[in-house]
């Protein structure tokens, strides 16, 4: 009831119709939206003291959850045809879809474009920021941290850039949030490292924050925010266009992409993406749960490495994959802290199925093999 309860029932009711119906024709319910993924690059032209350097990023609006999957794998088959190769696994980044192109550049930076223009037809809705600063602006160079212990320090341009570049992903989520009005949404990003922002509070004070380990190998949202940031960077690298709007304008419309939008996040936006706090955000508790870690025999020097060249190491992100979760190379002094109850622990060998029988005795974990 209104404040003008003080009428009759019928004058109450006359008038409160009126003044609901005036709310919805003045403010129009945006659709709910169920899915936001987030993927970045750094921007870089040249090299040494000449080299320009700037940040890309892409958030992707998703309305239509259940019907995503399918859509995803459909582009990304179209995809491996066109290259003449084979899919390697069901969930590619694009660094896999670069290699299945070899030299042919050209065809590939074009079908990339059409894997843009099939996630809008299908619904998905392409947001883009960008980041580039301008040195006469900030002679002094930018002020970081001065909360608590953390005393001011002063870097410039080009490294807070760089660092910028480390935790951009998050960045082109909230600019995205912030001046498309969405809210409550689920976010999904892939691991990145940062120090703490009133940019990361806002996001997740308002969302639901998922973060994958692997995620553009893991998950069909954030491989395609991956996929979309790199035909961005290729477009504009292969065209000689700057990192401007018309140039990130001029790639969407190459690629017929129509519903999408650009912004700029840059010198109005340092109070809320320079850090305030000389503390690395804590997102363990991010992590889609269960979390699948794979333990290496540790029987050479690089074993990670090894791993991840085998052909074994492809169905391991299948299974990741299947399981809604992301993937992360267990190290004993950082993830002991991190596990939780049901916790996928995936071994290899004698060795790695020894430490994960008793880490399930001590945490609950769940012990998994995945051979060929």
């Amino acid at each position: 009831m209104f404040f003008f309860d003080y009428f009759s029932d019928t004058k109450v009711y006359f008038i409160s119709s009126i003044f609901i119906r005036s709310i919805f024709i003045c403010y129009p319910m945006r659709q709910p939206i169920v899915t936001l993924a987030s993927d970045s690059v750094m921007f870089q032209r040249g090299v040494g003291d000449r080299s320009f350097l700037g940040c890309l990023g892409v958030c992707l609006e998703f309305s239509e959850e259940n019907s995503f999957s399918d859509t995803y794998s459909k582009l990304i088959d179209e995809l491996v045809e066109n290259s003449g190769g084979v899919r390697p696994r069901s969930i590619l980044k694009s660094y896999d879809i670069r290699k299945l192109y070899r030299s042919n550049v050209d065809n590939y930076i074009s079908d990339l474009g059409e894997f843009v223009h099939g996630l809008t037809k299908s619904g998905v809705r392409v947001h883009a920021a960008f980041t580039t600063l301008n040195p006469k602006i900030v002679p002094d160079g930018i002020k970081h941290y001065g909360i608590g212990k953390s005393p001011v320090e002063t870097v410039r341009p080009i490294d807070f850039i760089k660092r910028l570049n480390t935790y951009y992903p998050y960045i082109a989520a909230w600019k995205t949030v912030r001046s498309s009005k969405i809210r409550s949404s689920t976010i999904l990003l892939d691991s990145f490292t940062g120090e703490q922002t009133d940019a990361w509070y806002d996001l997740v004070t308002h969302h639901e924050v998922q973060i994958f380990p692997k995620g553009d190998s893991c998950n069909t949202y954030i491989s395609s925010a991956d996929i979309v940031t790199r035909y961005l960077n290729e477009y504009l690298s292969s065209r000689h266009l700057h990192l401007t709007e018309d140039g990130i304008a001029s790639a969407f419309e190459a690629c017929s992409a129509s519903d999408s939008s650009i912004y700029y996040v840059g010198h109005g936006d340092f109070k809320k993406i320079v850090p305030f706090k000389k503390q690395q955000i804590f997102y363990d508790q991010f992590y889609p749960n269960p979390l699948c870690y794979l333990i290496p025999e540790g029987l050479f020097e690089k074993d990670s490495e090894i791993v991840e060249q085998s052909p074994l190491y492809q169905k391991i992100l299948d299974f990741a994959a299947e399981q809604n979760s992301g993937l992360k190379f267990f190290t004993q002094f950082e993830d002991i802290p991190r596990l939780r109850k049901g916790d996928l622990m995936i071994y290899m060998g004698e060795k790695g199925k020894a430490q994960a029988n008793y880490l399930s005795k001590l945490y609950g974990v769940v012990p998994q093999e995945i051979m060929f």
